[in-house]
C-alpha cells in the first residue's frame, strides 16, 4: 500500500464507507501509536520536519484531546472526528510509514527480492545460479559479485542516489567500488552487512542455523537483521560489529553476533613479504610486526613482557603456528577473543 492509498483509505472511514478489515487496521496503528508509542524522536530522523512537527503536536494532545471520546482509563474511543483530521492523518502517515520499513527489514530475502521487484519491475534484476560453478555479476557502479552455486540475488538496474541495496541468498563474494556518500548494504535472511568500499564474504544458505560474514579487504559494518533500521544507512562505519580482514562475524545458536578471527589468516596484501627475523628482538616489537602484517590486533601486558625478546626465523607457518613459536620462546599464552589475540605471561627472567 503506498501513501496516496493509504490517504483514500482514510477518507473512505470518514465517509462511513471503510469495511471492518479497513477499520480494524486504522484502529490497530492508532492504538499502537498511543499505546505503544511506536514513533519516537530517533524514527522520525528521516520523515519530513513539518510532518514531525504536527506529530509532536498531536502527541502532546493524546492525553484528552478536544472533540475526542475518552475510556474511563484514558484510551480513545473515537480518535476519527473530522476536527482532528489533519493531525490524525500526518500521525497516521508516518506510523505507516515506519511500519511498512521495519516490516520490510524483518522479512526473509526471498519474500524481498519478490517484493521489491513488484515494485519497480523495469529497473529490478533478479538472478539465480543455476550453474555448477560459481557466477560472476557486474553491477552498475562496478562492483561484482561472485554468486555461489545454488545462490539468488535481487538488485537494481541503477542505484538509487543515496544507498546501493542488495538481496541475498546463499553465498556471495563482494568486490564492492568505493563511494563513501552511498553505501552499500546487503540483506540475507538474518543478516545485513553495511560497506563503503571494500571486499568481503557473505554466507548465509537458505534456512540453514548458521551465517558469517568474512573481510578480505577494508572495513565491514554487520548487524542483525532484526536490530537494523533506517538510521543504520547512514553512510559511515560507526555501528552495528566492525570487522576487518582475517574478521569475521557469525551468528551463534543463541543468535548474537560473535566477532572472530579467520580460520587461516593471511598476510595482507601491503605486507605481502610472508618471512620474519628476529635476533633477540623484544616481544613487543615482534608482536607489532605480526600484528601490522595480519591486521590482527594483539593484546598484551607491556610491563611484563618488558624484558622478553625472541630469537627466530618464521616463514611460511600458519599465523596459529607463528604465534605458538613466539609464546613458547617467551613462556607465554595466547588465545582468540572477540577477534582479537590476548597474550597472558609472567613475564621473562
Amino acid at each position: 500500500m503506498i501513501r496516496k492509498e493509504f490517504i483514500k483509505l482514510l477518507d473512505r472511514y470518514l465517509a462511513g464507507n471503510a469495511s471492518e478489515k479497513e477499520k480494524e487496521l486504522l484502529t490497530k496503528i492508532y492504538q499502537e501509536l498511543e499505546d505503544r508509542n511506536i514513533v519516537d524522536n530517533e524514527q522520525l530522523a528521516d520523515i519530513d520536519l513539518l510532518e514531525t512537527e504536527v506529530l509532536n503536536k498531536l502527541k502532546r494532545s493524546l492525553k484528552e484531546p478536544e472533540g475526542f471520546s475518552v475510556k474511563q482509563d484514558g484510551h480513545i474511543l473515537n480518535p476519527f472526528r473530522k476536527k482532528a483530521w489533519p493531525l490524525i492523518a500526518a500521525s497516521f502517515l508516518i506510523a505507516f510509514v515506519i511500519t511498512c520499513s521495519y516490516w520490510l527489514y524483518q522479512r526473509n530475502p526471498d519474500d524481498l527480492i519478490t517484493e521489491v521487484a513488484k515494485r519497480d519491475p523495469q529497473n529490478f534484476i533478479t538472478c539465480v545460479n543455476q550453474t555448477k560453478s560459481d557466477k560472476k555479476i557486474i553491477l552498475s557502479d562496478g562492483s561484482y559479485i561472485i554468486l555461489g552455486q545454488g545462490g539468488k540475488i535481487g538488485y537494481s538496474r541503477t542505484f538509487s542516489t543515496s544507498k546501493r541495496e542488495i538481496y541475498l541468498i546463499g553465498s556471495g563474494f563482494f568486490q564492492v567500488t568505493k563511494d563513501h556518500t552511498k553505501p552499500f548494504l546487503v540483506y540475507t535472511e538474518r543478516l545485513v552487512t553495511k560497506v563503503l568500499g571494500t571486499s568481503f564474504l557473505v554466507n548465509n544458505a537458505h534456512n540453514d542455523t548458521s551465517a558469517t560474514v568474512t573481510v578480505k579487504t577494508g572495513k565491514v559494518s554487520v548487524f542483525k537483521k532484526s536490530n537494523f533500521v533506517t538510521q543504520n544507512e547512514a553512510p559511515d562505519l560507526n555501528d552495528g560489529v566492525i570487522i576487518t580482514p582475517n574478521q569475521l562475524v557469525a551468528l551463534d545458536k543463541q543468535q548474537q553476533l560473535i566477532k572472530k578471527i579467520t580460520k587461516n589468516p593471511d598476510i595482507l596484501q601491503k605486507n605481502k613479504a610472508n618471512y620474519f627475523d628476529f635476533d633477540a628482538t623484544s616481544a613487543a616489537l615482534v608482536f607489532k610486526k605480526l600484528e601490522q602484517a595480519y591486521g590482527i590486533k594483539i593484546i598484551y601486558d607491556s610491563e611484563k613482557l618488558r624484558t622478553c625478546s625472541v630469537t627466530a626465523h618464521m616463514g611460511n607457518e600458519t599465523f596459529d603456528k607463528k604465534l605458538m613459536l613466539i609464546c613458547s620462546a617467551i613462556d607465554a599464552h595466547y588465545e582468540a577473543s572477540n577477534g582479537d589475540i590476548i597474550i597472558t605471561s609472567n613475564g621473562c627472567n
